[in-house]
């Protein structure tokens, strides 16, 4: 399969499109099956085997939290596949590959027999494209296969039934982090399809083959990308994206779940209606031509946030804290994660993790303003989210409230106004005609309705509404 497979629009739901060739009920009546095989002969591992895959399939379709935790607990009771079922124990791996690439090498095969496609960089006996004649060596840094993952936790792949990208991460089979529960947690019934729900969703569980005595299980999540990666075009759509993860920190908190790893690279968005056409995963300004053309190389197509559905994630629950209930939320320890500057992190003495979560949130913010022009209005509320008493920063329900009447607030005209990048020589030319633009289009048909809601500036005497222009 051509690495560019990697790059397609995505034709199904992430959720559940790799299942809609089976329901819910033919996953019962299976799983049913499977049990009274398993009555019939207790302990058959090809019976709790296919257990275990039958009923995460009904967890990705239905949700179902039971389903997930009686699957990893039948998966205990099994042995995991090995390398040398699949013929890689032993294998030579190309000299252009580096160590960390390859554990994907041997585990391909394996994930090709599960319904996943690497790209072909890591298909055993791989030969680099750029030696095959009538490619020219020169031409090696446009081939799409001379770009890979650079660890051994994580890698993009495609879904082969429908040709979804996805991103796989590795987390050990009984690793000390609940990154797997929690996760599940938000993609399980009641809960995934909450619009307040912002954390990013689970695809599917696998167990991959043992490798250097470690068993680990291998997440599968859709392929997102930088919520910067293009920036958005306006401030609007740049605080849009800011309102929606202050949202999902609520629905987080609600739940029970601290993150405890809040950070600009660890919000994403959801880009496939942003860049339909898709993208390759390592060099995302372009996608790769399927005939392998070196010449047939494009640029990503974009289009406007303001004119697609947008969804935005956390993503990496690896360090996050869940609990039962929000009278037995507890006190955690710990100073690992992107941001090590919160005043209470302490390896030995316990700190709530949900006002740190509030912190981590107001130092996203502070350095999104530090980087972009026009955002002083965000002043006063950085400042009370990076209170250094954590007692006296607002909750995430108080934070989420304040944040979309701060939006709310905002003129038109200034949500409509290019977000530009302070220490940056590009020209923003282009997007002022832009927005002198809309703006004209906007007088004009309001003057057509001249009621307070099309109304483009709403500002007082004092320019409230304008600091864009600074």
């Amino acid at each position: 399969m051509p690495h560019a497979s990697t790059q397609t629009e995505r034709t199904a739901q992430p959720q559940t499109g790799a299942l809609q060739h089976e329901s819910k009920a033919a996953l019962d009546a299976a799983i049913v099956r499977l049990r009274k095989l398993l009555k019939e002969t207790p302990g058959h591992e090809q019976h709790l085997l296919a257990l275990s895959k039958a009923m995460i399939r009904r967890f990705i379709l239905a949700g179902e939290m039971k389903d997930i935790a009686n699957a990893l607990v039948f998966l205990r009771h099994t042995p995991p596949p090995t390398l040398e079922e699949f013929g890689t124990a032993t294998i030579a791996f190309h000299p252009e590959l580096s160590p960390v690439e390859h554990v994907w090498v041997q585990w391909q095969p394996w994930l090709a027999s599960e319904g996943y496609m690497l790209p072909s960089r890591y298909h055993p006996g791989w030969t680099p494209s750029w030696t095959i004649p009538p490619v020219q060596p020169s031409d090696q840094f446009l081939m799409a296969d001379n770009f890979g993952t650079m660890s051994r936790k994580f890698i993009y792949a495609v879904r082969v039934i429908d040709n979804f990208p996805v991103f796989l991460k590795v987390c050990a089979r009984d690793g000390p982090d609940q990154e797997l529960v929690i996760v599940s947690r938000f993609s399980s019934q009641g809960i995934r399809n909450d619009p307040k729900n912002h954390c990013c969703p689970l695809l599917d569980v696998l167990r991959p083959p043992v490798r250097d005595g470690q068993e680990n299980l291998i997440m599968v999540f859709p392929m997102l990308r930088a919520l910067f990666d293009p920036d958005p075009d306006t401030i609007g759509e740049l605080l849009e994206a800011i309102t929606a993860l202050a949202e999902g920190l609520e629905f987080m908190h609600e739940h029970n779940v601290a993150h405890r790893d809040i950070h600009y690279r660890n919000v994403m968005m959801d880009a496939s209606s942003l860049i339909p056409d898709g993208w390759d995963p390592y060099m995302r300004h372009i996608t790769f031509a399927e005939d392998g053309n070196p010449r047939h190389i494009r640029p990503i197509r974009v289009l406007s946030r303001s004119s697609v559905p947008m969804k935005y994630y956390f993503i990496d629950f690896g360090l996050s804290s869940a609990f039962t209930s929000a009278e037995g939320r507890g006190y955690v320890t710990g100073t690992l994660g992107l941001n090590r500057t919160l005043p209470e992190q302490s390896n030995a003495v316990p700190y709530d993790p949900f006002p740190a979560d509030v912190r981590m949130f107001g130092d996203m913010l502070r350095d999104w303003q530090t980087g972009f022009l026009g955002l002083s209005f965000l002043d006063q509320s950085i400042v009370e989210l990076r209170h250094d008493d954590p007692s006296q920063r607002p909750t995430a329900a108080e934070l989420n409230a304040k944040l979309k009447a701060l939006v709310a607030s905002r003129s038109r005209l200034s949500l409509d106004a290019p977000l530009r990048r302070r220490y940056t020589g590009k020209s923003y030319t282009k997007a002022w005609i832009k927005f002198a633009a809309r703006s004209i289009g906007k007088v004009f048909r309001a003057s057509l309705d001249d009621t307070p809601k099309n109304r483009i500036c709403e500002q007082d005497s004092s320019g409230a509404g304008l600091e864009f222009l600074r």
